[in-house]
């Protein structure tokens, strides 16, 4: 992948970057409060980083707040599932890139690439979130895409 992009725009921020997510909702058989919580170490995956967003941001500025999300959950594995979700949703946001490569028709959102050559920060397995395929007079057949990745 790496040989076929002609730009990359990538940018890191920790903006939407919080050390937890709790889920709070209300159990109607046992009546009583449901409560999941996902924080820092409970990525899904780091992408071949080895510092999550998340993780950055607690060693950088101390342990950052929490977000509270209040959804309807019956169960507490549904909740930690929500909790899991809303977490690593939240944490993709830590790089985030647009990219041009030549033609490439296997590409679509919902793979991972991997960029090679982009530096320490940056270089490393991302999410597709969306692809442009376009063919023009003079440049050919291009496509753009936009990634993410939660981990440097």
């Amino acid at each position: 992948m790496s040989r076929d992009i002609t730009e990359f725009f990538p940018r890191l921020t920790t903006m939407s970057q919080v050390g937890e997510v709790s889920v709070h909702g209300w159990d109607i058989k046992e009546k009583k409060a449901i409560l999941s919580k996902a924080a820092a170490g409970s990525e899904a995956t780091t992408m071949g980083g080895k510092s999550s967003g998340p993780k950055t941001v607690n060693k950088a500025f101390g342990k950052t707040g929490a977000a509270r999300v209040t959804w309807p959950v019956a169960t507490k594995a549904e909740a930690d599932s929500m909790a899991g979700g809303q977490f690593n949703e939240m944490a993709l946001g830590y790089i985030s890139g647009e990219l041009t490569c030549g033609g490439r028709s296997d590409l679509h959102a919902g793979v991972v690439v991997k960029i090679e050559g982009a530096g320490k920060n940056f270089s490393g397995l991302y999410y597709v979130t969306a692809v442009t395929h376009r063919v023009r007079p003079r440049g050919g057949y291009q496509t753009r895409l936009q990634v993410r990745r939660n981990a440097t």
